[in-house]
């Protein structure tokens, strides 16, 4: 009998070591700073691709040419120099080489010439940056890490995968717009008004 109780005992023991461990595994997978960055990365997802499918093909090589646009990137371009900033920062994130370098002027891989192409090379960039998002925790998102504005923390590396995407985001809505693309972002539900 005492030989069962201390068996039955030992394995609730060993029971509460193991679920001790996945908690701590899961809760170490839902860290609050990975969550906030990768929260990031969603809103970069939402607006960037639902722009980037909005657009037809076509407009993929337009850029405006009147005022002050002389020599800037087509919408196609913006698409990719955004895709390939989003591989880079993220690589910097996670202290490893890009699987893409920065190409001609910055835009990424030449051979990106479709729209599937250039949606799939974004939506790729995008995966990558949620993985190297998922890597910053508590612990580690203040270490330095290597830029080419000089050593900086983690998490603020990892701050311009937004904030680089965004300004991007910027110019590619100025030119769905002259084409005649309401950003979907921009579309009004049935309860608001137009943006």
């Amino acid at each position: 009998m005492r030989q069962t109780v201390v068996t039955l005992w030992f394995m609730r023991f060993v029971g509460l070591i193991v679920l001790m461990g996945l908690t701590t595994h899961t809760l170490d997978a839902q860290d609050p700073v990975a969550t906030m960055y990768d929260d990031q990365v969603t809103l970069v997802e939402n607006e960037v691709v639902s722009l980037s499918e909005a657009m037809p093909a076509d407009a993929y090589d337009f850029a405006p040419t009147e005022g002050r646009f002389g020599g800037v990137r087509s919408f196609g371009e913006q698409v990719t120099h955004l895709a390939t900033m989003i591989y880079m920062t993220s690589a910097l994130v996670l202290e490893e080489r890009s699987p893409y370098g920065p190409g001609t002027h910055n835009n990424g891989p030449d051979d990106l010439r479709s729209k599937d192409d250039v949606l799939r090379y974004l939506t790729d960039a995008i995966a990558y940056a949620r993985r190297a998002v998922s890597t910053l925790t508590v612990d580690n998102h203040l270490d330095p890490v290597p830029s080419a504005f000089g050593s900086m923390p983690r998490s603020a590396v990892a701050a311009g995968i937004a904030f680089h995407s965004f300004n991007h985001y910027g110019q590619m809505v100025v030119y769905a717009r002259m084409n005649g693309i309401v950003p979907p972002a921009s579309v009004p539900t049935a309860d608001e008004p137009v943006r």
